[in-house]
């Protein structure tokens, strides 16, 4: 199974990019674009205009040619949060943002069920994120959800022991 995912510029309620397949997760593309990022800090532009050329955020950052067929640019008009777990947006301004978005179900009402993105944002001139930090954030929203497929699928040893482990992992994450 892929953790889908995309890479885009402008801002969170706006923003034009490409589709990656999978290995999305921040602890993966978040530390394999980081470096790319900030190493052309200075000509972003530049790098956008790569990254949508590209067509896929695995040749981009391979930097190796896509063909027509195999780009899959995508916008936030386009992305649907059940479909792409992350998104990374790089915001253009003062001062330069990355956003990562993590996709997290809400709450099922009685007409409706949906996902959001929990973000988390930081300076492109500042350090690196700690990426796996920002995968349990989203981890600590759907704890709830987790906890309660939990209860009924496990018996009470099995839960009182996994229960314990995924709340020691969250514990110290912050909303």
């Amino acid at each position: 199974m892929s953790t889908r995912g995309a890479v885009g510029f402008g801002t969170l309620d706006d923003w034009v990019g490409v589709y990656n397949h999978s290995d999305s997760m921040p602890t993966v593309l978040g530390a394999r674009l980081w470096p790319v990022l900030t190493g052309a800090f200075y000509d972003l532009a530049a790098l956008r205009d790569r990254l949508l050329a590209a067509g896929r955020v695995e040749e981009f950052l391979d930097d190796a040619r896509a063909s027509e067929e195999r780009s899959h640019r995508v916008s936030s008009r386009s992305i649907d949060p059940l479909y792409f777990e992350w998104i990374y947006v790089v915001e253009l301004g003062s001062p330069v943002r990355l956003h990562v978005g993590g996709s997290v179900p809400l709450p099922p009402t009685p007409h409706e069920s949906g996902y959001e993105y929990v973000v988390t944002t930081c300076a492109l001139d500042g350090r690196e994120p700690d990426w796996r930090r920002c995968e349990l954030r989203v981890t600590k929203r759907m704890a709830p959800m987790i906890l309660e497929l939990m209860r009924k699928h496990l018996d009470d040893e099995a839960y009182a022991k996994q229960s314990r482990g995924l709340l020691n992992l969250i514990r110290d994450i912050d909303d």
